[in-house]
């Protein structure tokens, strides 16, 4: 009966002690969970003529709200001016004469801006029919100025000339024709000079596809690929929409890669040479929480930077600088800068020449990282869209050793984060709620 009990105790005391350890196995299992990395010994270039922005509006008459913004615009450390649109293209309602040209050149000089020269294929700068020689006395003229100009674009958006009225008819064959012939007189002029093309307006998917026809007669005749991106009718210009626009940006980024490669062009530079979350700015229909006034375009304007980074990019130029609609990063009224000018200078100033690589993104926010290769600084974009705050637990990998980190994510946020070549800290963060107050991204 006494062994019967001992046994009997030692069999409960055996199965108390396998539940205590399995519920201590479960207590402390890890998250296997993989932290997010950021490598520094893996890097791409950033193109030195990556951030840009296009110069608009300069007609007098329709109130020339690029005026005086030279200053602010000073401040972003633009790379690219694009001198371009429709209005230049069509020399409407003012001529883009000699004047307004030496006007564009000189406000790109002042604001320390390489400027990029649209040559037209509409009308000229005497309101006549565009022509090769009408190109060629642009060229000669800015030539015999005290400006110096190597990159010169031809025509704007000519998928959508006959939808905007100008023409009654037009095709990417035609398109490609004009281009090449004006592509080989300007470098004739100067082998030197870079021609950037075709600036299509959006004719560049499958189905209704201008771009690749227009490749396979051009591609010799361009040193740069451009495109136009706006990805929004302004009824959609939501939160939810611009916020999730981002991998469609390189869903596209990727398409064109395609498109260069089936031509043999694979190594040819890409630049989005005008963008903003929807190509209508009337501020009538500029009422949706993603709209361009908001600070959801400027989240969506940092998200692209750094896709377009990572997608090695040679250029992405914003349209615009200031204007009477909510396009204008600058309002063209009140001359203050909007949530997208902010995010736009703290990126531009801030970020580094070399992008690095990151593995395992969280899904709670999005995570973008540059690298300066001259300070061995390390920047570390974060953009959170939760109306929540979010901690993420991540690590800095340097050729000198692994550092891990923790960083709490404000609500609706944008926060970049510098590390110095010593990990000491030196960060920023812009909410919706600084938007609303016309804040700037306030340091920490």
């Amino acid at each position: 009966m006494n062994r019967f009990l001992v046994g009997l105790v030692c069999l409960f005391y055996l199965i108390s002690c396998k539940d205590s350890n399995h519920e201590s196995e479960d207590s402390e299992t890890p998250d296997n969970t993989p932290l997010l990395t950021i490598n520094t010994t893996v890097t791409k270039d950033i193109s030195p003529y990556f951030f840009g922005q296009n110069y608009w509006s300069w007609v007098d008459e329709w109130g020339a709200q690029v005026k005086g913004t030279e200053s602010q615009v000073e401040s972003l450390q633009l790379d690219i001016l694009r001198i371009g649109g429709t209005e230049a293209d069509r020399s409407y309602p003012h001529a883009f004469d000699t004047t307004k040209i030496l006007d564009a050149l000189n406000y790109a000089r002042e604001v320390g801006a390489e400027p990029i020269i649209q040559l037209p294929t509409l009308n000229d700068w005497n309101t006549n029919p565009a022509s090769v020689q009408s190109a060629v006395e642009i060229v000669q003229f800015i030539q015999k100025s005290d400006f110096q100009v190597e990159y010169f674009s031809i025509g704007n958006e000519p998928d959508i000339y006959v939808e905007q009225g100008v023409k009654e008819s037009h095709t990417a064959e035609e398109t490609a024709t004009f281009f090449n012939v004006i592509s080989d007189t300007v470098k004739a002029i100067n082998s030197s000079f870079k021609i950037i093309g075709p600036d299509l307006a959006w004719k560049y998917y499958q189905g209704n596809n201008w771009l690749s026809p227009f490749l396979s007669l051009s591609n010799s005749k361009m040193d740069i690929l451009s495109v136009h991106r706006y990805p929004f009718a302004p009824e959609n210009a939501t939160k939810e929409n611009v916020i999730d626009d981002a991998e469609s940006f390189r869903s596209d980024i990727n398409m064109i890669k395609g498109y260069l490669n089936t031509v043999n062009k694979s190594a040819m530079p890409i630049a989005i040479t005008e963008t903003h979350v929807s190509y209508d700015g009337d501020p009538s229909f500029s009422t949706q929480t993603g709209s361009p006034q908001t600070f959801w375009a400027a989240f969506w304007a940092a998200d692209v930077i750094g896709v377009a980074l990572e997608e090695e990019l040679w250029n992405l130029s914003f349209w615009s600088i200031s204007e009477g609609w909510t396009l204008g990063f600058i309002d063209g009224g009140t001359k203050l800068p909007r949530p997208t000018f902010h995010v736009l200078k703290l990126l531009a100033n801030q970020l580094g020449d070399k992008v690095l690589e990151i593995t395992n993104k969280p899904n709670s926010a999005k995570v973008y990282a540059t690298l300066d290769s001259e300070t061995q600084a390390v920047q570390v974009l974060f953009l959170n869209s939760s109306e929540n705050s979010s901690t993420i637990k991540w690590k800095l990998q340097r050729s000198t050793g692994t550092q891990e980190m923790e960083t709490t994510l404000d609500p609706n946020s944008i926060t970049l984060l510098v590390y110095s070549s010593s990990n000491s800290l030196t960060s920023w963060r812009y909410t919706e709620s600084h938007a609303n107050q016309n804040m700037e991204p306030q340091q920490n």
